[in-house]
């Protein structure tokens, strides 16, 4: 990458804060041919509307909005701005832009901070960080969800990336834990352990999470395991690698353990057993497009586990 020296910028023949110049025609423009040599034809492209989408597992539902931008700082000012036709491009006042050739942009105006993060971080974080912060909290408020409604932050769900090739080094995990710890220090922490690592290294990096305060591990693999075997077999092998990594973490470390991905009703009691405090069945759950077979599918697996239960009572009992 080689860099541009001032001199051979040139400055831009656009500017958006001079008005448009409009020129007429005069009296001594000459009239045009009737007979060109050429003949001109224009034609325009017909646009359609995107279609509605129907498959639930690719529609989103908004539930809260916030955001921090060159309109205003609240959704309100946002939307009263954009119907009014209004430009949020001004000249740039926030440092001296005379030696640049561009001396426009859009600049965030009338931000606060205050109530949305300590005064410390505030200090120390820079601003595009800050305007994520204010306006990713300011859409929890909106969806009623702000506050001590937000008792959990999860670092996890690595499918979409795997789909695209790629991973995560304990290193990234780590790193990107810190960061989180560091802006949210009083909200309980999950990060799931890749199961891309070999198992001794999901232990590994499963004792480094717990030194910086992670409140809870998961664990992963099911949805990238392809049984051999059909029925209760091909479930059992399905989730085989979460419930090996949930029986290694748990006896490594002194956090909970929550055993995800890939579990059914046949072998969800067996992360109990291995050791795990919880289970996550979003897996489970979300590959049916019909709410009802959700349902059935989480009584399903709640009763397995209380299944599970009863009979470890019984075995107590008869000991």
């Amino acid at each position: 990458m080689q860099a541009l020296n001032s001199a051979a910028l040139r400055p831009s023949p656009l500017d958006p804060l001079r008005k448009p110049v409009t020129t007429l025609p005069t009296n001594n423009a000459k009239p045009h041919s009737k007979h060109l040599p050429f003949k001109i034809s224009a034609s325009s492209t017909t646009v359609s509307a995107p279609k509605r989408e129907t498959d639930p597992k690719k529609r989103v539902v908004i539930t809260g909005m916030g955001l921090v931008s060159v309109f205003g700082n609240d959704v309100d000012a946002y939307y009263e701005k954009l119907l009014s036709g209004e430009s949020g491009i001004t000249a740039i006042d926030r440092f001296d832009a005379s030696k640049f050739p561009t001396r426009f942009g859009g600049q965030i105006r009338g931000f606060k901070s205050e109530g949305y993060i300590d005064g410390k971080n505030d200090r120390r974080l820079d601003d595009c960080l800050r305007y994520c912060i204010v306006a990713g909290k300011k859409a929890l408020e909106n969806a009623d969800l702000g506050g001590d409604r937000l008792n959990t932050v999860e670092i996890g769900n690595y499918d979409s990336f795997y789909e695209k090739g790629l991973t995560f080094s304990p290193e990234q995990i780590l790193s990107l834990t810190k960061e989180t710890r560091r802006i949210l220090p009083y909200v309980a922490l999950s990060v799931t352990v890749p199961h891309t690592l070999s198992l001794p290294d999901q232990i590994k990096l499963a004792e480094q999470l717990e030194q910086e305060g992670v409140d809870i591990i998961q664990t992963e693999g099911g949805k990238c395991s392809n049984p051999s075997k059909a029925g209760i077999l091909g479930l059992i092998e399905k989730a085989s690698p979460t419930l090996a990594a949930a029986y290694s973490i748990s006896r490594a470390v002194r956090i909970p353990v929550m055993c995800s991905s890939g579990l059914s009703s046949v072998t969800a009691p067996m992360a109990i057993t291995a050791g795990a405090s919880g289970v996550g069945v979003g897996s489970a759950v979300n590959k049916l497009n019909d709410l009802v077979a959700m349902i059935a599918e989480v009584r399903s697996l709640a009763e397995s586990l209380n299944l599970s239960a009863k009979g470890g009572n019984v075995y107590q009992a008869s000991n």
